[in-house]
């Protein structure tokens, strides 16, 4: 039984591995709730909170003469309006904004190899404290990127950030959890 665990363990891991690093060379775009990259998730604060989304692309491994996306808003979020980091005073160009798709051409190529800001988006809140709905996502599509030289097209995915995530739970006992677990 032990063996049949350990081998049964060690096949999950090396899928898990292999999964890991297939989407670790993916190229994407990802929205996220602070400038530092690291929260995907948050919690409404109350109607008309004025609030900042992040908005990055990562591992394109190439350097980008454009790049275009865009994001699909729940209704509990207002956008306001997209303010555009790479290209802000350097004479680059940006076509749409981000809800009806939003292009950026950048005046010199920028190396995408790694995570880098593309953009600041400006939003308020549109939902009552605590959260009324559940698992909203902020969605983000339609990813490209174009390589330079050549023009190339580069196809990209889009990340989910979640407002108001919840995990299903279900009320139970610490015998009942043990039970689980007898005759192993």
């Amino acid at each position: 039984m032990c063996k049949r665990v350990t081998v049964t363990g060690l096949a999950l891991l090396m899928l898990a591995l292999s999964v890991a690093a297939v989407s670790a060379d993916t190229p994407f775009v990802g929205v996220y709730f602070d400038e530092q990259l690291q929260t995907e998730q948050a919690n409404c604060p109350g109607m008309g909170v004025r609030d900042t989304l992040w908005v990055a692309a990562s591992n394109f491994d190439a350097l980008l003469g454009a790049i275009q996306f865009q994001i699909f808003y729940p209704s509990m979020v207002f956008w306001f309006a997209d303010f555009n980091i790479l290209t802000e005073d350097d004479g680059g160009l940006v076509l749409g904004d981000t809800p009806s798709g939003i292009s950026i051409g950048f005046p010199f190529p920028e190396n995408f190899n790694l995570t880098r800001l593309v953009l600041q988006v400006d939003f308020f809140w549109n939902c009552a404290t605590p959260c009324e709905f559940t698992n909203q996502q902020i969605q983000v599509c339609c990813v490209e990127g174009s390589k330079h030289p050549g023009f190339e097209l580069v196809q990209g995915v889009g990340l989910t950030a979640l407002i108001c995530a919840t995990v299903p739970t279900e009320q139970s006992t610490w015998g009942n959890i043990k039970s689980l677990y007898e005759g192993e």
